[in-house]
């Protein structure tokens, strides 16, 4: 059977007009960008170049884009860099109960050096409840931190009105916006109370290992890696010339192409969903149907062990996964699912399906015939 990868919000393939772009990274314009000979030079203009281009798509100003190694990164930078610059201001930080993992986990390190975290809670579709998250603000609240989509259910959150609400309590507010980036326009100069914002180039068809923190201009934040001047001194190493052209190619193909893009995902989507309601008329589908442009699909198959049906999808070169890349390895059921009211046995019975670019409604047909022969020999290997 032919490869059908479904796994678009754990990784994506390159594109060759990316790869082409990163070539002469290797071969011509090879220079570290702080030596200040010509082949340094090369790679630093090449590097600006890139940067202008993200300022471009955000509508921000180039000063305010840092490259860094990926979204787990940029994460833990904005977290931990407004936390240590501001706490002389205070140490509370809010956040939702359904982060990303890098953001869950420098929470919960700042707990351990005496910070206070408050986790907003979410429905049963994984909306955060807006009206604690107001509740939760007090005088010595320094950052909210909200992901913009969720990574295992692609449940959009209201970034408007947090920013609104950050800005009126002068709060710094980060957005985790990795899975949300080139499926949706982002226009920070509409969200001006946006003051951090992280993204991921193996999201969008870019090279793995490079990322972008968005630090608007007057943002009080420490540096996270210490060494060279590097990003204005803030963060230091050697930078990642080819990846930071290759993102910045991938990240330019797909704003050319974002509401073409925007629309065969979500008509793939709709297709996968209309066939599974009619063909598997048990599952239960976790996932917002509103949010159907993030391309991620969560579903429950009651009494189904994930892991298992996932080998057996493998076999047949359906690649899905059962919930965030960074933890789905372990079978102790998905947090996010039991935060939206799932029970432990509904959420380790659960796949996370995530569309791409690359799919096709026929993708769709055929992962729905395979899904019905897999679970047919399950439900009869049991009765056995």
């Amino acid at each position: 059977m032919k490869e059908l990868y479904l796994d678009n919000a754990a990784t994506t393939p390159v594109r060759q007009e990316v790869i082409k772009a990163m070539e002469s990274c290797w071969t011509e314009i090879y220079g570290n960008a702080s030596s200040i000979y010509e082949l340094g030079v090369k790679s630093r203009d090449k590097m600006e170049e890139s940067r202008s281009a993200f300022a471009e798509i955000f509508h921000c100003s180039p000063s305010e884009i840092y490259f860094t190694s990926g979204g787990t990164e940029s994460n833990n930078w904005a977290i931990k860099g407004i936390a240590f610059e501001n706490k002389h201001r205070g140490m509370h930080i809010i956040t939702s109960v359904i982060e990303h993992p890098s953001v869950m986990n420098s929470c919960a390190f700042l707990e351990s050096l005496g910070f206070r975290i408050t986790y907003i809670p979410v429905d049963r579709n994984g909306h955060i409840n807006f009206d604690k998250l107001k509740k939760a603000i007090s005088k010595d609240t320094i950052l909210i931190s909200i992901m913009a989509a969720n990574n295992e259910v692609g449940t959009l959150q209201p970034i408007k009105e947090i920013s609104e609400i950050s800005l009126e309590n002068s709060i710094y507010f980060h957005t985790d916006a990795v899975q949300l980036f080139c499926k949706k326009p982002i226009n920070l100069a509409e969200l001006p109370g946006v003051d951090l914002l992280s993204i991921s180039s193996h999201k969008f068809n870019g090279p793995k290992g490079v990322g972008v923190l968005f630090i608007r201009e007057g943002t009080r934040i420490s540096s996270f890696m210490h060494g060279g001047s590097q990003e204005k001194g803030l963060r230091a190493g050697t930078e990642n010339i080819p990846g930071i052209i290759g993102m910045a190619k991938a990240a330019e193909l797909w704003q050319y192409e974002i509401d073409e893009r925007e629309t065969r995902i979500q008509t793939t989507v709709a297709e996968f969903l209309s066939l599974l309601k009619k063909e598997i008329p048990f599952c239960k589908i976790n996932s917002d149907t509103d949010s159907l442009s993030t391309g991620i699909v969560n579903v429950t198959f009651p009494g189904i062990n994930a892991l298992l049906l996932l080998s057996l999808l493998d076999a047949e070169n359906v690649y899905v996964s059962n919930g965030s890349a960074c933890s789905c390895k372990k079978n102790i059921g998905s947090k996010t699912l039991i935060a939206m009211g799932r029970s432990t046995e509904e959420s380790k019975s659960s796949i996370r399906f995530s569309f791409g670019c690359n799919n096709t409604p026929n993708d769709a047909h055929e992962v729905i015939e395979v899904l019905k022969d897999k679970l047919y020999r399950i439900n009869q290997f049991k009765k056995t």
